[in-house]
């Protein structure tokens, strides 16, 4: 995600672009085919299977199947900052997170230049900051997009577990589960299947934040 914001009082025909190609990608249809359609509708190619669409217009951002307005600013970009992956000034500290988990991110995408700031999780949290429970089971696909019958079982009888521990260690602070609990995921077709599950098993599932990462931005 980027915002673009134009100071065209202060430099002409210059713009500040923030955000970070490291996190999550907008889900999109557009395909590699549209790219080529487009490309040769302005004349930059000729041909069907110009490889220039691969080698030059996706790596620099301009594709609309994968395209990404901060990655054309890094591209024009001139300046780099010693030691930084990408061009343009970068952000380093980071404070929303406890260290456990932007540690994580840290080495997985930002070959850690991240500092971390907030501090490590309290020793007397319910869960640890991070876990991993491992589901056996496959996706599926119907027309509105990907789901996994058993990662949803998985996550509702989790709950069902767990609830009664949820509410008596964060009740002073929220008022009910629905309050307490949030689920990523990235598709539309999980989302209605998290949905009807948790709501069969008695929650307002209405209520929970379920839904992409940007449902539970903040």
């Amino acid at each position: 995600r980027s915002t673009l914001f134009p100071y065209t009082t202060l430099f002409r025909s210059q713009a500040i672009v923030v955000g970070d190609t490291q996190q999550i990608e907008p889900v999109w249809n557009c395909g590699k085919k549209m790219d080529v359609g487009n490309l040769r509708k302005c004349g930059l190619i000729t041909d069907n299977d110009d490889e220039t669409v691969t080698e030059v217009y996706e790596k620099k951002g301009f594709l609309c199947s994968s395209g990404s307005i901060m990655l054309m600013a890094q591209n024009a970009c001139g300046f780099r900052e010693p030691g930084a992956l990408v061009k343009g000034l970068y952000l380093e500290e980071h404070r929303r997170c406890y260290d456990e988990i932007i540690s994580y991110c840290n080495e997985l995408a930002y070959n850690g230049l991240l500092r971390p700031m907030r501090g490590r999780a309290p020793a007397d949290l319910l869960f640890p900051p991070m876990g991993l429970y491992h589901v056996e089971g496959h996706s599926a696909q119907n027309s509105a997009g990907r789901y996994n019958t058993a990662e949803v079982d998985a996550i509702t009888g989790w709950l069902l577990h767990y609830q009664a521990a949820i509410v008596a260690y964060y009740g002073a602070k929220y008022q009910a589960i629905e309050d307490m609990v949030g689920i990523i995921t990235p598709f539309v077709a999980q989302k209605t299947a998290l949905t009807t599950s948790l709501s069969k098993a008695g929650f307002q599932a209405n209520k929970m934040k379920i839904g992409t990462v940007h449902a539970l931005q903040g």
